[in-house]
């Protein structure tokens, strides 16, 4: 069903709207018509399923907690259970395999901060994550939202999720640290129990004080937990944690060092792909990532530009050969609100440089730009806001990467404010252009932020379901890439 769909039965009568009581049903029936290849059609191309594995995500989940607890004894339908952030308490007298990867943020959420493996249970949390990783929310939802249209802006255009989560105290959004490698190899872990008996490795569990909560070391990262090698040897800060309205808490943030914080702590290229590759073998080795996937952190480190490839410093703050000085101003993935850039646009490439001074006190007009373009602050001081509330103020000497195809506007201070724009632009496309607000749109967005998470309950018996139909098609699923199941 569509989210716009109602409730009237095109064939007469009403759909049963007894909510997600009946989730478990569905979830079952599913399952079983996969196994027995009932229904009108045939999903699996006649392909025989020898291994039927169950997933959820977040919700979904604790929907998955309760079927393992109670309905998966009574019918024997699935033979795995994948969580992720994460299983509840699962009964211990199941001898059915699960895996359950946990992350940072889950682990202060009481109802999944479960800890303790079983005899089939395995608990896996992964330290510096949040609800979802950055790469995921990139390259996966935030791109399937945008293409469904499920979530929309008060003037109608469909947004994404990262989008919705406004006005956190740290941007951007979403840890780095990419907990999907960890899900690929609870895949290939959970398949070869099911296969042959060999039980997936116990992982080390985050460390807790005698009152419960979290240890921390003195940067303040967690303790324990399976440490992936973009936490070990990071080009950045990131955390699974974040403060702020609404969905920030889950949201965690990933901050990039600074070229001095990058030739501190490595020194060079060669000392940083030193650290990820020692990382790696470590995770690798103890079998919490698939040989594939620590291939392509190795080949990430390698062509990464923080060092150039010989070992010289090409990002510190002041590099200075002779009387050449270089200092790097900004260098950033995302706009000054936290949104992540896309693309550059398609076309011929004709950018432009101008010299903007506006008058003390003025007040632009709601605007936006169809490219990231870059704002170096000569003089005076300015104050942005975008149409969902996000404000941030700059002044002369800092950078302002400006949002891309986002209505805002600023307002200058007690001085006129001049500066040097970067348009990263294409041969015809204008460099601004006028952005109409709704009548009501910025009351109605306090509305919208508060209607997120319910939108979220309502999506989450959908997505365990679509998860399972999905992994028992022969393949096994991340949410980046797909990987063939070994049988």
């Amino acid at each position: 069903m569509s989210a716009e769909a109602s409730n009237d039965d095109p064939q007469g009568g009403t759909l049963d709207d007894r909510g997600d009581v009946l989730s478990w049903d569905i979830f079952g029936q599913v399952g079983a018509a996969l196994l027995r290849h009932q229904g009108p059609s045939d999903p699996l191309a006649r392909l025989a399923i020898k291994r039927l594995i169950a997933a959820g995500e977040s919700q979904s989940a604790l929907r998955l907690t309760a079927y393992y607890n109670s309905i998966q004894p009574l019918h024997n339908l699935y033979h795995g259970f994948i969580y992720y952030d994460a299983a509840g308490d699962l009964r211990g007298d199941a001898k059915v395999p699960a895996i359950s990867v946990g992350t940072e943020f889950g682990a202060t959420f009481p109802v999944i901060a479960v800890t303790g493996d079983k005899s089939f249970l395995r608990r896996w949390p992964v330290a510096g994550t949040s609800h979802v990783s950055f790469p995921e929310m990139k390259e996966y939802i935030d791109v399937e939202t945008l293409r469904d249209g499920f979530l929309k802006s008060p003037d109608g255009k469909p947004i994404s999720v990262t989008q919705t989560t406004m006005g956190c105290m740290q941007n951007p959004l979403w840890s780095n640290v990419p907990t999907e490698l960890v899900l690929n190899a609870a895949y290939e872990h959970l398949n070869r129990w099911i296969k042959d008996g060999t039980a997936s490795p116990a992982a080390p569990q985050f460390e807790r004080n005698p009152d419960g909560t979290l240890k921390r070391n003195t940067d303040g990262e967690l303790l324990g937990g399976i440490r992936l090698p973009q936490l070990i040897a990071p080009t950045g800060k990131t955390s699974g944690f974040n403060s702020g309205p609404g969905t920030c808490r889950l949201s965690g943030f990933h901050h990039d060092y600074s070229p001095a914080e990058l030739k501190a702590r490595y020194h060079d290229h060669a000392g940083y792909v030193r650290e990820v590759d020692k990382a790696t073998q470590e995770v690798l080795k103890a079998g919490f990532i698939l040989p594939y996937d620590a291939e392509q952190v190795r080949q990430s480190a390698n062509a990464a530009d923080v060092f150039l490839e010989n070992g010289e410093d090409v990002n510190t703050d002041q590099q200075t050969k002779g009387d050449i000085e270089v200092e790097e101003l900004v260098r950033t993935s995302a706009s000054w609100n936290g949104t992540a850039y896309g693309s550059y646009p398609e076309g011929v490439a004709e950018p432009v440089v101008a010299k903007i001074t506006i008058p003390a006190h003025k007040e632009l007009t709601w605007h936006s730009h169809p490219m990231p373009s870059f704002a170096y602050i000569l003089s005076g001081e300015i104050t942005v806001e975008d149409k969902e509330g996000n404000k941030k103020h700059f002044t002369a000497g800092e950078v302002m990467p400006e949002t891309v195809n986002t209505a805002h506007r600023g307002i200058v201070g007690d001085e006129p404010a001049i500066f040097i724009v970067f348009y990263a632009r294409t041969k015809g496309m204008p460099l601004s252009q006028p952005a109409k607000l709704a009548i009501g749109q910025l009351q109605e967005t306090s509305r919208m932020r508060s209607s997120v998470l319910q939108i979220a309950q309502q999506l989450s018996a959908n997505v365990v379901f679509i998860v399972a139909l999905l992994v028992t098609a022969g393949w096994l699923l991340s949410p980046l890439r797909w990987i063939p199941a070994r049988v």
